[in-house]
């Protein structure tokens, strides 16, 4: 389980976790998140299961921050945010050299983490 804080016009990439169940409860804020084709928007109190294998993106709805409380059953998948935080200290989005430090990363979990397709 994790604590994760979106900034404001970050949104993931469609993208499915073969062998794992991702679940978000919405601590702040407004997350938008798209299953299926269908886009919804969930409010502070709200909660969502995402099964393993279904594809899915989401991000802050709106110019302001989610907070996210995130279970992800299995666990292990907590490896690939603590090397996006390390990411995070050393080159921004929007740098350069940030997209493909960040696929480095996404590579490197690729067992939990999948493009959509």
């Amino acid at each position: 389980m994790l604590e994760l804080n979106e900034a404001p016009g970050y949104r993931t990439p469609p993208h499915v976790h073969p062998g794992m169940d991702e679940s978000f409860y919405v601590l702040e804020g407004t997350l938008e998140l798209e299953v299926g084709g269908t886009t919804h928007t969930l409010a502070a109190g709200s909660y969502v299961h995402i099964p393993r294998g279904t594809p899915h993106a989401q991000g802050s709805a709106d110019d302001l921050p989610v907070k996210l409380l995130t279970t992800f059953t299995p666990g292990g998948f907590e490896a690939f945010f603590l090397d996006r935080v390390e990411l995070a200290r050393t080159v921004r989005r929007g740098d350069e050299e940030f997209l493909p430090r960040m696929m480095d990363v996404v590579h490197r979990h690729g067992a939990w983490l999948q493009p959509a397709q």
